[in-house]
């Protein structure tokens, strides 16, 4: 449902290009060694394993995993570092080993993880019968598509060491899936959900991109970005609009304003220790633009449903799954749904 997808890249890849954000230890210890230990233990996995880290740093897991006793012998690659059992290559140029039946594990993700992909689909490729991938959630589905999965959990906001020393970035975070799979003879082909038409009674969602505010837009709410749905403005009968934070009303003298790129909210933007007057880009597509809403709902009880939902502890954790935190159209349209059926 959600669909957006985080990437190491961007501001962060100006100090470090080759993306060389490290797994803490500490979620090696406390993770990754005990759901090894437990699958080795249900015969979930092979009792010789031959590990080949695809993009191995400073090669703290494979040291890891071997002084568990969970992998029998190892060798790494990457394109940055080289050591012990490490070589400074990189891995996607490299040919198949058949010597090592287990692959993994934290990859370069690139911009939209297609440089994840390109790691997991190689190792699916050169034929490795067992593969442990730290990645993105997107790529959950392409994961499950090519091996069988034996566990997988999802760590919304996990911590990565920055290893650039260069920097005062020490750590960045992402939401990440961890999993464990066996490789399928056979690639599963995927059928895309077929959408569902909603009767929402009227009200449209409009995500337009800079295309003006309509006259019949009675609400706008927040899309993209820490906190999704906040804040949101709502049109009064008289055209002037309240602007709504997680505590309720922010001003209720909210003004609608048109510059030369198109429009503007002008609010007000809240901290702990300031308060002052803020231009939102409410006709950007960071915001739902909703329309005929007065026609179809009782608007102060929608109002309440989103201040409801913007606090609620699993919304923040599914609208965090990805960077950055987003809903899509079709969740806020079942959302909508809801409130018309209640």
């Amino acid at each position: 449902m959600l669909k957006k997808e985080y990437t190491f890249t961007g501001k962060y890849k100006i100090n470090n290009k080759n993306e060389a954000f490290f797994t803490n230890s500490q979620f090696i210890d406390e993770t990754v060694i005990p759901v090894l230990k437990q699958l080795k233990l249900k015969k979930s996995l092979p009792s010789k394993l031959m590990f080949l880290d695809t993009s191995a740093g400073d090669n703290r897991l494979a040291l890891k995993l071997k002084q568990n006793s969970i992998i029998d012998d190892y060798v790494g690659y990457d394109i940055s570092f080289n050591g012990e059992m490490v070589f400074q290559k990189d891995w996607l140029r490299e040919k198949s080993q058949k010597e090592f039946n287990f692959i993994g594990f934290n990859p370069p993700y690139g911009f939209n993880s297609n440089l994840a992909k390109k790691f997991i689909e190689k190792s699916y490729n050169d034929n490795y019968e067992y593969c442990i991938w730290l990645v993105p959630i997107t790529l959950k589905k392409l994961l499950n598509k090519l091996y069988i999965s034996i566990h997988e959990k999802d760590f919304i906001g996990l911590s990565f060491e920055n290893n650039k020393k260069s920097t005062h970035i020490k750590s960045i975070k992402n939401s990440v899936t961890l999993f464990v799979g066996k490789r399928r003879e056979k690639k599963i082909i995927l059928s895309k959900p077929k959408n569902k038409k909603l009767n929402l009674n009227g009200i449209v969602v409009d995500r337009g991109h800079y295309k003006g505010i309509s006259d019949d837009t009675d609400i706008i709410v927040k899309k993209t970005g820490n906190p999704v749905l906040l804040p949101f403005f709502v049109k009064q009968e008289d055209n002037t609009w309240i602007q709504y934070g997680k505590d309720g009303v922010v001003t209720e003298n909210a003004e609608l304003i048109k510059k030369e790129k198109g429009y503007y909210m002008r609010g007000i933007s809240t901290t702990k220790h300031t308060r002052k007057e803020y231009d939102y880009s409410v006709d950007s597509n960071v915001y739902f633009k909703v329309k005929n809403v007065r026609d179809a709902l009782n608007i102060d009880v929608f109002k309440n449903a989103l201040l409801k939902k913007s606090g609620e502890k699993t919304f923040f954790e599914l609208t965090n799954r990805y960077k950055p935190a987003s809903i899509t159209k079709g969740w806020f349209e079942e959302f909508i749904f809801k409130q018309l059926t209640k």
